[in-house]
């Protein structure tokens, strides 16, 4: 019984290879596809946000703080803006309500 699982096991290690195979000499990239795959690359979202400032002491809204991030997912650019508001912050306020203009 061992036998047979160890001639199993190897029988099936040839037919995945045999599978495998075509995969490991694939042809090389056509000219369309690696259009398509730069273009991916390229694809970025750049944003803008106007967060407002507000003074903790005596506390009011005193303003707006501008920010701009990118990246390639518009989630990801709207979070590097509000990092990038964040450093336009002077001692002894805070942002909020960051939105994209």
């Amino acid at each position: 019984m061992i036998k047979r699982a160890i001639i199993g096991a190897a029988g099936a290690l040839a037919a995945l290879s045999l599978f495998a195979a075509p995969a490991a000499t694939a042809s090389p990239i056509s000219t369309n596809s690696a259009v398509a795959a730069s273009a991916h690359v390229l694809a970025r979202y750049t944003i803008t946000v106007k967060c407002d400032l507000v003074r903790i002491s005596p506390y009011g809204n005193v303003g707006y703080v501008y920010g701009t991030g990118s990246a390639s997912s518009y989630g990801a650019a709207f979070n590097n803006a509000e990092k990038d508001a964040n450093t336009h912050v002077p001692a002894g306020h805070y942002k909020r309500h960051c939105r994209p203009i």
